[in-house]
């Protein structure tokens, strides 16, 4: 049976949302299951991963900007800055970009997405009617919550109304119809908050949180470096090591964290893209259907490699 899914698998799943999509009718085949629960998976991950580095993100800036501050005895311009701030140690000076509104936000949208692939992968699991709703109320209330995305009351109905048609006899035909009426619905604002976690999270990206931090690191690095060669005793390095350490340690947290983030985020927006083409694609060809799910297939093993990749960072970079 496990070579008999690999082999669908290799195919290319020629099948995906061909058949159940195109025809609107019948369950998803073992193939379909996997493919959509791979990608409903990776996207509740992401978005769970981004939530809790949003946390780490905040606390990791104070920490390198209050650093920064007591080792300089005063607050210079950041890289971008064109002014100081007038007070050495205060919330404007060590937060800067990281306000709890600004990470809130963001916060939201990461908690949206992981909400999004959970609902999906309820609809493609073994999950009771309870689990369904619960899903599903969970996305539209962390949607709302997203400062940016205007959920209209037509599409929340429409959310809310396809999981509960399931009812309480599970049925596939009816789990891969609401999964139909879903993500089209969903479709715009998985695409925003996509963006926008990939846009925030990019270190290379003037503006965003990512460049924000690592500006904060290499701050730190650099001003540790000189008070480090211009201390005088032995017991100031000790003092100064530790600083320029972090600093050196959040560096890499930018490199090693928050880019995959970035590009994870932006490879879910681009395979979500692909799955909302072929959830419409009533009318397409055979021929037109096999080479968006091949696409589609290739794109989310992509973006699951990099999700793997990022889990594993995470759990060294405490």
């Amino acid at each position: 049976m496990g070579r008999r899914s690999v082999g669908l698998r290799q195919a290319g799943v020629v099948v995906l949302l061909g058949a159940a999509f195109v025809s609107g009718c019948g369950g998803f085949t073992v193939a379909q299951k996997a493919t959509i629960g791979q990608f409903s998976r990776v996207t509740a991950t992401i978005g769970e991963v981004t939530a809790q580095e949003l946390s780490k993100m905040r606390d990791g800036a104070i920490q390198a900007n209050t650093s920064t501050l007591i080792l300089i005895g005063e607050d210079r311009a950041a890289p971008g800055e064109t002014t100081p701030r007038t007070a050495l140690i205060t919330p404007a000076t060590v937060e800067r970009q990281f306000t709890v509104q600004n990470i809130g936000h963001i916060g939201h949208a990461a908690r949206a997405l992981q909400s999004y692939g959970e609902l999906l992968l309820a609809l493609v699991e073994d999950s009771q009617a309870k689990e369904l709703r619960g899903a599903a109320e969970g996305l539209v209330a962390n949607l709302k919550a997203v400062p940016d995305v205007s959920l209209q009351e037509k599409e929340e109905d429409a959310i809310t109304s396809a999981v509960y048609a399931v009812g309480r006899v599970i049925v596939e035909t009816k789990k891969a119809k609401a999964i139909k009426i879903i993500v089209p619905a969903a479709a715009p604002h998985i695409d925003k908050i996509s963006g926008l976690l990939a846009a925030e999270f990019d270190p290379n990206r003037d503006g965003s949180l990512g460049s924000a931090f690592r500006a904060a690191a290499e701050r730190l690095r650099g001003e540790g470096a000189e008070a480090f060669r211009q201390a005088k005793t032995t017991a100031d390095r000790a003092v100064i090591l530790p600083a320029w350490e972090y600093g050196r340690a959040a560096s890499l947290r930018s490199d090693e964290i928050h880019k995959r983030i970035s590009d994870t985020a932006s490879g879910i927006q681009k395979s979500h893209r692909m799955l909302v083409e072929a959830v419409k694609s009533d009318r397409w060809t055979a021929e037109d259907v096999k080479a968006v799910v091949t696409d589609f297939d290739k794109e989310i093993q992509a973006v699951a490699k990099l999700t793997k990749e990022l889990v594993e960072r995470t759990g060294v970079l405490k």
